[in-house]
């Protein structure tokens, strides 16, 4: 069942959680937290690279691989392109909270280029917005 925004009827019940670079060292805690506070209910990890919440196998694995990461609360999606999440929009429906995690390190990289790159993957993340409604910034 779906509210007039298109989130789901228990939206409200409890506190439902994107995370986009839970992969970096910053995000890690933030999933960690999230997962163990019993507020929570639900935890979407957007990432670029595969966190290991999700264990996608190639077509005719012998030996499927398990998760690096399992828990019930826990959703992965990886995406590589975020400055454009129109492939992804629909399954961000329904959350109400969001930790913006997702960075570069700046380790090597000139100082003018590492201000240019942050907010830039930053502005990225309006078309999240608009599948949140009511998620405030």
């Amino acid at each position: 069942m779906t509210s007039a925004t298109g989130s789901p009827a228990n939206a409200s019940a409890g506190i439902r959680v994107i995370i986009t670079g839970a992969t970096g060292m910053v995000g890690e805690g933030v999933l960690h937290e999230c997962l163990q506070h019993p507020a929570v209910e639900a935890v979407l990890i957007v990432n670029r690279k595969p966190l290991g919440a999700t264990s996608p196998q190639p077509p005719g694995a012998t030996n499927p691989k398990p998760p690096v990461l399992t828990h019930p609360k826990l959703k992965e999606i990886v995406h590589a392109d975020f400055f454009d999440l129109a492939a992804i929009e629909p399954q961000l429906r329904g959350y109400n909270a969001c930790y913006f995690c997702l960075g570069v390190s700046s380790v090597g990289m000139p100082a003018a280029d590492y201000f240019m790159t942050v907010p830039k993957k930053a502005a990225a993340a309006g078309p999240a917005s608009r599948a949140r409604p009511r998620t405030t910034s």
